[in-house]
């Protein structure tokens, strides 16, 4: 499809691409295939999509894999693109909010490629809801606004270090692979947009048991990040404690969160739990 198509269809149905969906339809074929590339597809490929839209990325998707299952919230356009693929016996399309969707209900006992272009107001409840299946799903290949992007991928000492990153770097190694035009899209955003590959660590760095406690911990050291970590995580264990433990460490007392590496947060959970027994 055209922009001039995509401009038909909504004045068709009187209605405009939706902010609130993230209505922004990538249009550009050089990503896809950079897309195909990082994701490193071959044809035995089972591939799941959050946000069919009109079928670009779903389409060449099809034309790659073995299978695509592809979610799209927006009814009018789900129904506008049934037709389209009714004459592609490899892919699946459902109509329903993408939150509520139970992927591991849907794949089996067969892992797959997550590939996505998603919507910034969603992207970190999708992420989320993804670990629900975790070993099911051998990639996340996502765009993802650069900002997003930066969340994900970020490193101690960043503006953008926060609990959501040291979460979801305990689960993936992550890389901003590409960096995207918003002139790649319709309607333009307004920023940047960046491609992600996020890869399951092959051996986890937090144990099962050790999991609730970990993400409790990192969630609240960053809850004040001006405060000092250790008033930060009183709630959790004593000062006098938390200050042994921090020698113990080797942690400065006066630390602050966005200081602490990945690393440093699985020792921190480790020592703290040795002291809550």
């Amino acid at each position: 499809m055209t922009i001039s198509d995509y401009r038909k269809f909504f004045a068709s149905i009187n209605s405009y691409p939706k902010k609130s969906l993230g209505q922004n339809y990538l249009i550009d074929k050089n990503i896809l295939h950079k897309i195909g590339e990082i994701a490193e597809l071959n044809s035995d490929d089972l591939v799941i999509e959050v946000g069919t839209g009109f079928g670009f990325l779903t389409s060449f998707l099809a034309e790659r894999v073995k299978k695509v299952i592809s979610v799209e919230k927006d009814k009018a356009v789900f129904e506008h693109m049934l037709p389209k693929f009714a004459t592609y016996k490899n892919a699946q399309l459902i109509n329903k909010d993408a939150l509520k969707v139970d992927f591991k209900e849907i794949v089996g006992q067969d892992t797959f490629k997550f590939i996505s272009n998603l919507p910034y107001s969603v992207a970190s409840q999708i992420i989320f809801s993804l670990l629900k299946c975790y070993g099911s799903f051998t990639s996340l290949v996502i765009m993802v606004q650069k900002e997003m992007g930066e969340r994900i991928c970020s490193a101690p000492d960043s503006k953008q270090y926060g609990a959501f990153s040291v979460v979801v770097q305990s689960y993936f190694d992550t890389e901003i692979k590409n960096t995207v035009s918003p002139n790649s899209f319709w309607p333009k955003p307004e920023v940047d947009s960046v491609i992600i590959k996020m890869t399951p660590r092959k051996e986890k760095i937090v144990n099962d048991s050790d999991r609730m406690l970990f993400n409790e911990i990192v969630k609240k050291s960053f809850q004040t990040r001006r405060k000092k970590l250790i008033n930060n995580l009183k709630s959790i264990l004593d000062q006098k404690a938390l200050l042994k433990i921090f020698e113990e460490l080797k942690l400065n007392p006066n630390i602050r969160a966005e200081q602490l590496s990945l690393d440093n947060y699985v020792t921190l959970t480790t020592a703290i739990k040795t002291n809550l027994v």
